[in-house]
């Protein structure tokens, strides 16, 4: 079963091993460390490196080498010519190269070095290191606390988002479906099968996958919580290196990882969805804390970070990489007013970064409009749907509260005492970056572009967490410096997390599906046990098609009466399956065939928005499964009783198994194919 504590844990496993050794591992290997602060170091690591995962897989897939060993061979390369630069760097004397790695390989290959005696030592040691870390750790009191405390708030989080991707196998909404089609387009090399929209999501969680090693749906469904988790981080880094306040972070983590219900509205269903918004959503934060940073101090490296984020974003989806560019140009005109252009080189080279971003995040956009591939419908009609119904948002109390934190930051901004010019940059980037937020959500219904109606809100939303702990950590200085003003924020965190706990209990979160649980794990029993033959699976609905398309196994997808070929109107239920009407010999199609019939069509709940456009398609299910009631009849009647069984069934399905021996014309095929 899919939810099974074993299966869980065996693709858990897989997974997380792939993203640490993609996304913490191999950079550390690839890029310089150039501070202490190891949280700082490990994001701008990530940004740097999902970029380079990203432009090496589009590289290979343009080329048709977009395989795990080209990737790996790719990135080892890099790894490898990184060190040896390293290296070079730090001579042990002049003139003398520092070749220690392959001394140490070549005494280890002639018996000299044994690893017992190697390893064993160093583990000992760090063990030891570690637990004295561990010790002093948990001797700081209120830092110690406050880690418990995130800790907490991350587990209810996670419990909240990662509950429906543990527990049911079905990709969430529609576009779950249309990203697993994508990812399994992208492993066979094919960028933009539906039209050109931005491919760097589906790309990169197929670059995952192949590390990972396994079905492109369990990576699909763990993204999407983990997405989130990602943008609840994002809210305790930048304000904690802002302002060293980590109760404030801990309020923000709150606002969002527990009462998000209260704010999210509609949108609530998409922290535990898989969404190339969201997913460009989780690098904004870091990518301009690092955009500040680089204002401030004029370090390349935090510049180069936040290129990295950004230019990821602009590959993956268009709407936060615009509101990153929003960022950058209230940081512009913020950090061109406080030097009075004195420090105007750095303002090129942001606008340098933006320009060069842009570039990349079109790039592929441009060479396949040049080779002719049109423009995804789906993103024509809505950047073009224009509605004149819409009012005012209705504001809430989170609202309200978020607005008063903007007037508290911006005033604070304003009469805080500095050392430096640019001490203040920070609050004041962040009050403004949010409030132009805010009036693209309220007062975007003027446009009445939908596209800007309906995605405002999920950037004013994402941002409300963050101009609240930033407006707690205001308060916060209010107190002054009396001595037990630490207690005093450790216990408004709790007190913020207790509250948010009653006033919103945590349950899951569990977006509407467009398919049924069983049915999505029958298609996963079944590639377990043919992952080594080819089979057929043949439905009527169109969700089967992403994911019998591109599996482990050999699988692939046929309808019932739709499209050519399908089943009822050109193969003949009287000869071996599948044979052509008016035909003797077989058709070229896999030996193990399954008809999945639903005998209580799964519907969408009704008050989704997208059930009138899935409704007519219920209706013609049951048309097309009363006509294969007939044809399965009448290929019993005529089949051997081994070659027709049942696979599965239970009150709502039912899976025929249509086997065909193999014989000599298969062989034939088969030898054909292998010389082709």
């Amino acid at each position: 079963m899919y939810d099974s504590f074993w299966n869980q844990s065996y693709h858990l496993f897989h997974f997380f091993l792939a993203m640490f050794l993609l996304l913490y591992l191999w950079p550390k290997l690839i890029f310089p460390q150039y501070t202490k602060d190891r949280l700082e170091q490990t994001i701008a690591n990530y940004l740097l490196m999902a970029f380079l995962m990203l432009a090496v897989s589009f590289f290979l897939i343009s080329v048709r080498l977009y395989e795990f060993m080209s990737v790996a061979g790719v990135l080892a390369l890099i790894a490898y010519h990184v060190y040896v630069r390293r290296r070079r760097a730090q001579r042990l004397s002049a003139g003398e190269e520092d070749n220690r790695l392959v001394q140490w390989l070549f005494d280890y290959a002639e018996g000299l070095i044994h690893l017992k005696s190697s390893i064993v030592p160093f583990l000992i040691r760090k063990t030891r290191q570690l637990g004295s870390a561990a010790k002093s750790f948990a001797a700081s009191g209120l830092t110690f606390y406050s880690f418990l405390l995130m800790a907490v708030i991350f587990g209810i989080a996670a419990y909240i988002r990662f509950y429906d991707a543990v527990h049911s196998p079905v990709p969430t909404m529609s576009d779950g479906w249309v990203a697993l089609k994508w990812i399994k387009y992208a492993e066979r090399q094919t960028l933009y099968p539906d039209g050109i929209y931005p491919a760097g999501y589906q790309v990169f969680l197929a670059t995952i996958r192949k590390f990972a090693d396994v079905d492109a749906l369990y990576v699909l469904k763990y993204i999407g919580p983990l997405n989130s988790m990602l943008i609840m981080l994002g809210y305790y880094f930048t304000i904690t290196r802002w302002t060293s306040s980590k109760a404030a972070a801990l309020i923000a983590m709150t606002v969002y990882g527990v009462l998000s219900e209260l704010f999210f509205h509609v949108n609530y269903a998409r922290q535990a969805s898989s969404m190339s918004q969201e997913f460009g959503m989780a690098f904004v934060f870091f990518t301009l804390y690092f955009y500040v940073q680089y204002m401030r101090t004029g370090s390349r490296v935090t510049l180069w970070a936040g290129m990295a984020g950004t230019a990821a974003v602009g590959l993956a989806h268009s709407i936060p990489f615009v509101w990153i560019g929003m960022g950058m140009g209230w940081l512009l005109a913020l950090h061109f007013l406080l030097t009075r252009g004195k420090e105007w080189r750095r303002d090129v080279h942001l606008a340098l970064a933006g320009v060069i971003c842009v570039v990349i995040a079109i790039t592929p956009i441009a060479l396949a409009y040049a080779f002719r591939v049109t423009v995804y419908e789906g993103v024509t009609e809505f950047v073009s749907s224009e509605k004149n119904t819409y009012q005012l948002p209705e504001l809430v109390p989170m609202d309200y509260a978020a607005l008063a934190s903007i007037v508290l930051l911006f005033l604070y901004a304003c009469v805080k005492k500095t050392a430096g010019k640019l001490d203040r940059l920070p609050e004041l980037f962040i009050a403004l970056f949010v409030l132009s937020t805010f009036m693209l959500f309220y007062f975007g219904v003027y446009t009445e572009r939908e596209v800007l109606i309906v995605r405002s809100r999920d950037l004013w939303y994402t941002s409300i967490p963050l101009i609240i702990g930033m407006g707690a950590y205001v308060l916060f200085r209010l107190l002054g410096r009396i001595r037990i003003r630490q207690a005093i924020e450790a216990g408004a965190a709790t007190a913020v997390l207790a509250g948010s706990v009653f006033i919103a209990p945590p349950k899951p979160i569990i977006p509407y599906k467009l398919e049924s649980k069983t049915t999505v794990e029958q298609y996963l029993r079944i590639t377990r046990l043919y992952a080594t033959k080819s089979y057929l699976i043949v439905s009527p609905r169109i969700q089967m098609f992403p994911l019998t398309f591109g599996t482990l196994g050999k699988g692939s997808h046929m309808y019932l009466e739709t499209g050519s070929p399908s089943l009822l109107n050109d193969f003949d239920p009287t000869k071996p399956p599948l044979t052509r009407y008016g035909q003797e010999e077989h058709a070229d199609v896999a030996a193990d065939i399954f008809i999945f019939k639903e005998k209580q069509i799964f519907q969408v709940s009704q008050d989704e928005e997208i059930y009138r456009l899935e409704a007519p398609k219920y209706k013609r299910y049951v048309g097309e499964y009363k006509n294969l009631d007939a044809w399965i009849e009448t290929a019993k009647a005529s089949l051997p009783p081994e070659n027709i069984t049942t696979f599965y069934e239970d009150d709502n399905l039912i899976i025929y198994h249509l086997y065909r021996p193999e014989n000599k014309l298969d062989r034939e095929r088969e030898v054909r194919k292998i010389w082709s």
